[in-house]
């Protein structure tokens, strides 16, 4: 098996060429990011903030699978990224219902970004509601990342969060906090799910 480095994948910073011999979705997946060779100045950069725990997680992850093929297999965080931001943009082209995505999205906002939880309260002797309250949350350090993402996936993102948010006028997000929360989800995965699974998933992308 050839090595399969970072650098080979279609990467969010530096995306290098993709050999001929790539499938249709690799390539057309990777037209949506820039490579070394380009300039940056057209890329439109976000800023993403994770905690650092979080972090450190996944750099375990991307350690633990370049140790399980002995080497084979090498990714770096903002290949890790490009993956995760390519597959949800990949969802939007084959048709996923907006409300669903809508309902899926706003359920993990609440859950990483939010911090909010509902209780029932008794408001008479008959009459019960709903109520949202913030979660106070630990104090943690935060890491800051920066991305610069081509045009064409920035315009992707903003029509996608421009239609949802017609669709359902109580929906609001943006293109760093749909990030965030790829990132945050995947690190809830890894936690909490089949460790050599999940792996397995990104091995298998990264040698198709």
């Amino acid at each position: 098996m050839l090595k399969q480095e970072a650098t080979n994948l279609p990467l969010i910073a530096d995306t290098p060429h993709i050999e001929s011999h790539k499938n249709l979705t690799w390539q057309l997946i990777s037209s949506l990011f820039r490579s070394k060779a380009e300039k940056p100045l057209e890329y439109e950069e976000i800023l993403v903030k994770i905690p650092i725990s979080e972090y450190s997680r996944l750099g375990v992850f991307l350690d633990d699978i370049y140790d399980a093929t002995e080497g084979e297999c090498s990714i770096t965080f903002k290949g890790l990224t490009s993956i995760l931001l390519a597959d949800f943009l990949k969802q939007i082209s084959i048709g996923l219902p907006l409300a669903s995505l809508a309902n899926t999205l706003q359920a993990k906002q609440n859950k990483y970004l939010k911090s909010i939880q509902s209780d029932l309260k008794q408001q008479s002797q008959n009459r019960w509601v709903l109520v949202e309250s913030k979660v106070t949350e630990p104090r943690q350090k935060y890491k800051i990342i920066s991305f610069h993402i081509h045009p064409k996936a920035m315009r992707r993102m903003n029509f996608l969060l421009l239609d949802l948010n017609l669709n359902d006028p109580n929906f609001s997000l943006t293109v760093e906090e749909v990030v965030t929360i790829l990132l945050r989800d995947i690190v809830h995965e890894i936690r909490t799910k089949d460790h050599r699974e999940i792996m397995g998933v990104f091995i298998d992308r990264l040698t198709e």
